[in-house]
């Protein structure tokens, strides 16, 4: 228990959704529950339940139907009923993207969907914990589970981490080499990839940076009681092969991988005709790429001028054209939405448990401390703190495995919940 409490300290957001609605001739109207956020984002769907903190909500992305809960500290305002008009200029553009979308797709345009792997601007990064491998392989069902001519030929991972659990790299390399390469041309895009970030990004033959990316830095830590350290011995070695074995799943050279983990000189000779690299374990090359003292992380010039990365794009559209695309069409957008669905689910859990927890231990120590019908009374409101709590952490798998929480542990509170009446 001491781990979980460490860890429980620290919501929830995702699209709106869409619906169309026309009857006959006339201006059909709907009602919907609508939660407007204090960031301006919107939601749209229904309020199942409301407490002083939170608000459940059943929303739907394209088939996808989900139960969600709000923040009430990131709510503006919430409006119960609304009327929305059928016709209405949402609803409107709404078909006209779908119509355009389908125009495209039919002329053969080649079909992209971009799924975003870590978000740190609002500090939803950390693999293992917001980049996960079984909620990335619910991405890839997600895109499967639309029609045929609606599936991506092109995924493009965005990576934006600084990093986190070198445990979840393997399952994440699993997910994106021997699943999701089967179906798609996997394509990395990085914002951001920085240790365990990196290990993502090697899985892809093809790589291309954001003018600000940065990728490298692979270095993994251990933590003890003097504080976290570099790895050594056995657990360098193992790392190293990790490193190697995703390098190969991404036929790259593992020396680059191997000096953004440990110190040691990388050099490399670079045929400027054809751009063809060849590295060297110390010297023999006539670039310095990674000196004998420092571990390594490349910038986007560097990146490319290297070949780890096949050229730098700030938007889409300069995405496309350094991938050969003459004519593409985004598609996909669901599978998006699971990631940013899992992250704030996550997130959710971070802010949330640690309080809950709290008001659940208060209302038990109540009513061990009480007897009679008070007993019963606050029996029954710890009984809804850890429903509460259970929930919360169900819906984030990844808090679940890295804080330790175990199904155990909730039947052991019922168990003494059940002792009390």
């Amino acid at each position: 228990m001491n781990r979980f409490m460490k860890w429980i300290q620290s919501g929830a957001s995702l699209l709106v959704i869409a619906a169309l609605a026309v009857v006959m001739a006339t201006q059909a109207v709907f009602a919907l529950d609508k939660v407007t956020l204090k960031n301006g984002e919107v939601y749209e769907g229904e309020i199942l339940r409301e407490t002083d903190s939170a608000v459940w909500m059943k929303r739907r992305v394209g088939t996808v139907e989900f139960e969600e809960f709000v923040l009430k500290e990131e709510i503006a305002s919430i409006e119960r009923d609304v009327d929305t008009p059928g016709d209405g200029t949402k609803s409107r553009d709404s078909a006209k993207d779908r119509e355009a979308r389908q125009k495209a797709i039919a002329s053969g345009a080649t079909k992209v969907c971009f799924i975003s792997l870590g978000d740190k601007e609002n500090n939803k990064e950390m693999v293992g914990m917001y980049i996960y491998g079984d909620a990335l392989r619910d991405s890839m069902k997600a895109l499967l589970e639309l029609p045929e001519e609606e599936q991506p030929d092109i995924v493009v991972l965005v990576v934006d981490s600084g990093g986190g659990y070198t445990a979840e790299t393997k399952p994440l390399s699993d997910v994106i080499h021997l699943e999701m390469k089967k179906h798609f041309r996997v394509v990395v895009w990085v914002e951001s990839a920085i240790s365990a970030a990196s290990f993502i990004s090697f899985n892809a033959e093809e790589i291309y940076m954001k003018p600000e990316g940065h990728i490298g830095g692979t270095v993994q830590y251990i933590g003890g009681p003097g504080g976290a350290k570099a790895s050594e011995g056995r657990e360098l070695l193992e790392v190293l092969e990790l490193g190697e074995m995703i390098s190969k799943r991404g036929r790259r050279d593992p020396l680059v991988m191997r000096a953004m983990q440990t110190t040691t000189l990388l050099t490399a000779d670079v045929n400027e005709r054809t751009g063809e690299v060849k590295f060297y374990d110390g010297e023999g090359g006539k670039h310095v790429v990674s000196p004998a003292t420092e571990i390594l992380t490349l910038n986007a010039l560097d990146a490319d001028f290297y070949g780890v990365s096949k050229g730098t794009a700030a938007n889409k559209n300069e995405l496309a054209k350094l991938m050969g695309l003459s004519e593409w069409v985004e598609v996909g957008e669901v599978a998006d939405e699971v990631q940013r669905r899992f992250r704030d689910n996550v997130k959710t859990a971070e802010v949330r448990s640690g309080e809950v927890y709290a008001k659940y231990q208060i209302a038990l120590a109540n009513a061990i401390n009480s007897g009679g019908t008070d007993r019963q009374r606050e029996v029954g409101i710890a009984r809804r703190y850890l429903n509460e709590l259970r929930s919360i952490i169900n819906r984030a798998a990844s808090f679940k495995k890295y804080n330790g929480i175990t199904d155990a542990f909730f039947r052991e509170q019922e168990r003494l919940l059940r002792s009390l009446v």
